[in-house]
């Protein structure tokens, strides 16, 4: 887990024991959880290749992922990690796919507490300029830090 981020200020609701499980299996991966309504980066997590990291007690609401896969994360002296970017193999995409993190309450009173996991990987980071371009969910870099 990423910790502190100039301009993002992660957000917790210890309230609710909900989880995110990330694996991710041929490259490193930066990824933010970003609310939909508000457009807000909540979490900024980085997973080692082969690993997996759970993110846990995200705050009730809907959200997509920003996902940065690549090798060699670099920082600028001083920065803080998040502001970094992979120097090799980059690839930055844009989950299409929304995780509901609500509560679901049942008739009979039961309440329901979301979780999700997700098992990254990406064929290749080694794409050429054509399959960037043909890749709907790509984004630029640039994008992928635009929305703190």
């Amino acid at each position: 887990n990423v910790g502190s981020c100039s301009g993002l200020k992660p957000l917790y609701d210890y309230s609710i024991k909900n989880k995110f499980i990330i694996t991710t299996e041929s490259t490193d991966a930066a990824v933010k959880i970003i609310n939909f309504e508000s457009s807000k980066c909540i979490r900024f997590v980085f997973i080692n290749s082969g690993t997996t990291y759970t993110v846990k007690n995200i705050p009730e609401g809907k959200y997509y992922l920003k996902i940065a896969y690549g090798n060699n994360w670099e920082v600028k002296e001083g920065d803080p990690i998040c502001t970094g970017h992979f120097a090799s193999n980059a690839l930055y995409k844009k989950d299409d796919d929304v995780y509901d993190f609500n509560k679901v309450y049942h008739n009979d009173g039961r309440v329901s507490i979301p979780y999700y996991t997700l098992r990254l990987y990406t064929t290749s980071s080694l794409h050429n300029a054509n399959d960037y371009n043909a890749d709907p969910n790509s984004i630029s870099e640039n994008d992928f830090f635009n929305d703190n």
